[in-house]
């Protein structure tokens, strides 16, 4: 990685990432992501380009959000979850992943949103199902409710409102 954008590791392995999650971010931050033109390097992929856009080459920067398509589930989940006035480019994200500092992120659930992105995506890539934004999304929108969900089992919050009692007559 670039000593100059050093990641936050005592932040990242703070962070309440899933397992595949964590292994997906900390390939990308030692560029051991498993994309088409490494694949097609050791002979386990037919072709070096896209299986998504069929962009000629499928680097690492490719495979988890220059892609279009990716791209565009990166830009949807950053309007709807973490900042809908800025504008963001797949330089922003790569400076994100390998920081984990952005002006697009202000606390550990935004950090936690961008993993379930990574999380939907990588998980489409690798379960050899075929990419489909809506599903992406709402793989995304399940991902980030369930940690939501979670984050108040730790403080005792009752993930539900009690239910109402009345003490009056019927």
């Amino acid at each position: 990685y670039n000593p100059s954008t050093r990641p936050a590791w005592s932040t990242f392995w703070a962070l309440p990432l899933s397992y595949s999650c964590r292994n997906v971010w900390y390939r990308f931050l030692y560029h051991r992501i498993p994309h088409r033109v490494r694949l097609y390097e050791w002979e386990r992929a037919p072709l070096p380009s896209c299986s998504i856009c069929h962009h000629p080459t499928e680097s690492t920067d490719h495979f988890m959000f220059s892609c279009p398509v990716k791209l565009a589930v990166w830009q949807q989940v950053h309007h709807e979850h973490l900042c809908a006035e800025a504008s963001i480019t797949s330089l922003v994200f790569h400076h994100l992943l390998t920081s984990l500092r952005s002006p697009h992120v202000r606390s550990t659930s935004d950090l936690c949103i961008i993993a379930a992105t990574l999380e939907s995506i990588w998980s489409f890539i690798f379960n050899d199902t075929p990419f489909a934004t809506d599903i992406v999304l709402a793989l995304v929108a399940q991902i980030i409710h369930q940690h939501k969900q979670e984050s108040f089992l730790a403080p005792g919050i009752p993930h539900s409102p009690p239910p109402f009692f009345s003490i009056g007559p019927l």
